[in-house]
């Protein structure tokens, strides 16, 4: 079952609903209450999301071939189509998009962005600026196909070791830097993206995107959830509709059957990503980072992750 655009909450109405937490440190941005209603958030299968206009990013391997993880779920929802166009474009560097059509997918295109391996691309130091460098092409090629949304997973935090929460870092920095270089820039209404969705699948990417969001994205004021886009749910809507933040996933771990979910105390109460003593959630990605250094290409997988979400609130 699809998930429709409008079922996808923004930033501004996740403020009001009290599900995104304004972080106790200075944000790194200035609020902006029209960027705030073009970034939603969403934990679910990205191939679900329905978006007439608009395209998911998969993101895959240097020959844009099945790689699994996402790209093998992106391909076998789209079809034998998809295959066959990717065969046609001889690859992809990485750090770099390119664009095909959706097929059997409820979207417009697919967007294929090839992101670093974090252990080889941290030995040169290029690995957050390939990583910014996919962000930046893929957001690119929306805009120059006339495209009003586009989906994010995230890009690398995958079997390609990138550690989640400086992923989801470099990703929600360079969203919100392309998105405010439009604003001053003042483009053509028809050629800005409406909205860009940060679609997570696994808990420790969405709990790093939960903590960081706000200091990108800091509420602009008390009154968030009054401005909205014309196909936004209300915000008692949000609170009362669950399915949007716990969306089946064919390549994530199974989700919580409750109808709310909340972060662990003991997270709330950590300091916060620009204190040198980083939550232990952090720390997991310094000690994860050694480990990817030191492994084979085999073994950076991040799925030993310790965290977990218990029953309550999400955001």
């Amino acid at each position: 079952m699809s998930i429709p655009q409008s079922e996808i909450p923004r930033l501004s109405i996740l403020y009001h609903a009290k599900r995104l937490i304004p972080s106790s440190k200075p944000p790194q941005r200035a609020p902006s209450a029209t960027l705030n209603t073009r970034v939603g958030l969403i934990r679910g299968d990205i191939t679900k999301l329905s978006l007439p206009n608009g395209a998911i990013v998969n993101t895959t391997n240097t020959s844009l071939l099945n790689a699994g993880g996402i790209c093998g779920a992106v391909h076998n929802a789209a079809g034998r189509g998809l295959l066959a166009e990717c065969l046609t474009l001889n690859g992809c560097e990485t750090g770099d998009a390119t664009i095909t059509g959706a097929y059997e997918l409820p979207c417009r295109n697919v967007i294929h962005a090839v992101g670093p391996v974090y252990w080889k691309a941290r030995k040169t130091n290029e690995h957050a600026s390939l990583l910014a460098s996919c962000y930046v092409a893929s957001l690119r090629l929306a805009v120059e196909n006339g495209l009003d949304v586009i989906a994010f997973p995230p890009i690398s935090a995958g079997v390609f070791g990138y550690p989640s929460y400086e992923a989801a870092e470099v990703a929600i920095s360079t969203v919100r830097d392309f998105l405010e270089r439009g604003e001053q820039e003042g483009g053509a209404e028809e050629r800005r993206l409406r909205l860009v969705i940060f679609c997570t699948f696994e808990s420790k990417d969405e709990i790093a995107y939960i903590e960081l969001l706000p200091n990108y994205f800091p509420p602009a004021d008390d009154k968030e959830g009054s401005r909205k886009s014309p196909e936004q749910k209300t915000p008692e809507e949000v609170k009362t509709n669950f399915s949007c933040f716990s969306a089946p996933s064919p390549f994530a771990a199974p989700t919580l059957h409750k109808d709310t979910l909340r972060i662990s105390p003991k997270l709330k109460e950590t300091p916060g990503p620009q204190d040198p003593n980083r939550h232990r959630y952090h720390h997991q990605n310094q000690q994860q980072q050694q480990q990817h250094t030191a492994s084979a290409p085999d073994d950076h997988d991040e799925d030993e992750d310790e965290f977990v979400l218990v029953t309550g609130e999400l955001y």
